[in-house]
């Protein structure tokens, strides 16, 4: 079994898929994901996607929340925090709903 970590992939989709790619991962590998999965680039969505659809597959990913992560859920939840403000001025546009 190999084990990879990879972390601050930050909305790169595109990117992960092209090391996922290199990687050649195989079903008994162990991919640890640190975090930071949204922002700054502009495909965070894709990036869970791609996290969601290896774990269906059966591959062993072991993700953890980071803090781009945690301070996306405190917006959608209410539950602000000192880093609220920070979170709305530099990434809050890439989630707001279109109504």
């Amino acid at each position: 079994m190999t084990r990879y970590a990879v972390g601050d992939i930050h909305g790169g989709a595109k990117t992960l898929r092209a090391l996922l790619d290199r990687l050649s991962l195989k079903h008994e590998d162990r991919l640890y994901l640190l975090g930071d999965y949204v922002d700054r680039c502009n495909d965070g969505k894709g990036v869970l996607d791609t996290i969601l659809q290896l774990m269906d597959s059966g591959y062993d990913v072991r993700p953890v929340r980071g803090n781009h992560e945690d301070m996306m859920l405190r917006n959608c939840t209410g539950d602000y925090n000192e880093y609220f403000e920070l979170w709305m001025e530099y990434w809050g546009t890439f989630v707001r709903p279109n109504y």
